[in-house]
């Protein structure tokens, strides 16, 4: 007798084995997909913190900042006054950083560390025109990425003989 078809034990033989082969693809694509949504995400916080920096770093270092005081609001907010009259305002929350007419809103994984938000004056006498550092640190956290801080960190140098705070 010449059969020419397949038993059921070859039959499930080869369901089993291509179940296995989809199973391990189907791993290899999610793990695939989640590198990529990974990267972009943690591409687009690198991005908004480096733009926020520069954005930052420019209007001190091409004005001349010659005041900055705290604004009456209850967030972490501060107003910069430059010596050609102009001004900025720094409004930080926990969802959202806002420089003047730049604002940076934070996606639905990461948020500002408030607890450790700040903005001092560290006075010293051995620059000579310029004797003060502003320090503005602003920590970005992100639910994906717990070690990472994403946040701004500005130290700029300044004359504070021209502030009166």
């Amino acid at each position: 007798m010449n059969n020419r078809g397949f038993t059921i034990i070859e039959l499930v033989t080869s369901f089993a084995l291509a179940s296995i082969i989809f199973i391990l693809l189907l791993r290899v694509v999610n793990i695939v997909k989640e590198v990529y949504i990974n990267s972009n995400i943690k591409t687009e916080l690198y991005i908004n913190q480096a733009s926020f920096s520069n954005l930052l770093n420019y209007n001190l270092n091409h004005k001349q900042l010659i005041e900055y005081d705290a604004c009456d609001d209850s967030s972490f907010c501060f107003n910069f006054y430059y010596s050609d009259s102009t001004s900025s305002k720094l409004v930080v929350t926990s969802s959202q950083i806002t420089f003047d007419s730049y604002s940076y809103k934070l996606n639905k994984n990461s948020y500002v560390d408030m607890d450790n938000v700040l903005l001092t004056r560290d006075i010293t006498s051995s620059i000579e025109s310029y004797n003060s550092f502003l320090i503005i640190k602003i920590p970005i956290k992100c639910n994906m990425f717990k070690n990472i801080d994403f946040g701004i960190d500005l130290v700029h140098m300044y004359n504070s003989n021209t502030i009166n705070l």
